[in-house]
């Protein structure tokens, strides 16, 4: 990609061979070569480095890291694919769910991609081929992403398999939001809900225990509830003044008659 951007992928294909040492331009090509290996050479790992500075061009550079690295590792494309029968969405959101089984997909893709087409004969195909294979892709790649979603999905899910032909991934995606956002605020008005109830409970056992535990008073004095023979103000007397009705600390004789008393 970064050498295509720069007009420099020629330099890795016949398409740009190196000219004549007479060549006006052998100069430039020489100069503009021993960049495109700078450019390799430093976008790789050091152990790699170290084993390919002794190429003399970037074509040569490139078709040596083609032959060792650009075949397709079976053994990683079976553990790839074994991996991504285990993905499920579990206690992942939908977003994440996705994003892990979509990376799954693109390191399938790049290790094992589609054939191309090499004879030109597919821009006047009349078929459709590659379309077809391109929707029979997307389609696999749809059922496998409803097939690891949750229990709670089982309605919408049963919808988008019902629709012909069937949506792409992204619009199924967009679908689930919908459903999951739903189903956020759903659980957010039960929790409150259930939060608001709990709390109305608690304030009316509160208030029962307290009407209970008045209840349970008893004055032996003067055979009545709702207070203790402690707290009788029939028995209790001030020590200061010697009348009954009152303790001391509210003798009015010591803290003041009230303005509206007649004495």
């Amino acid at each position: 990609m970064a050498l295509a951007s720069k007009n420099k992928e020629s330099f890795l294909d016949d398409s740009n061979p190196k000219p004549a040492s007479t060549d006006k331009k052998y100069r430039q090509w020489i100069r503009c070569d021993l960049m495109v290996m700078r450019w390799i050479l430093n976008s790789l790992d050091k152990t790699i480095r170290d084993n390919l500075k002794y190429v003399t061009s970037a074509r040569q550079l490139w078709s040596e890291l083609s032959e060792r690295y650009g075949q397709a590792n079976s053994i990683e494309i079976y553990q790839l694919t074994k991996d991504m029968g285990d993905i499920s969405q579990g206690n992942s959101s939908l977003m994440e769910y996705y994003s892990k089984l979509k990376s799954a997909w693109e390191n399938l893709d790049s290790l094992d991609p589609l054939p191309s087409c090499s004879c030109g004969k597919c821009s006047s195909c009349t078929c459709s081929l590659f379309k077809r294979m391109q929707d029979r892709e997307n389609n696999s790649k749809l059922i496998q992403f409803l097939m690891g979603l949750n229990s709670g999905y089982d309605n919408i899910r049963t919808q988008i398999l019902s629709l012909d032909p069937l949506p792409s991934i992204n619009k199924a995606l967009g679908m689930l939001q919908k459903i999951e956002k739903q189903k956020q605020v759903t659980e957010s008005v039960e929790v409150l809900a259930d939060t608001t109830a709990y709390a109305s409970y608690k304030q009316v056992e509160g208030s029962k225990k307290a009407s209970t535990s008045e209840s349970k008073k008893y004055c032996s004095h003067c055979d009545m509830n709702n207070h203790n023979l402690e707290d009788c103000f029939r028995i209790q007397e001030c020590t200061y003044c010697g009348k009954s009705g009152h303790k001391i600390k509210k003798c009015y004789r010591l803290v003041g008659f009230p303005a509206d008393k007649n004495i």
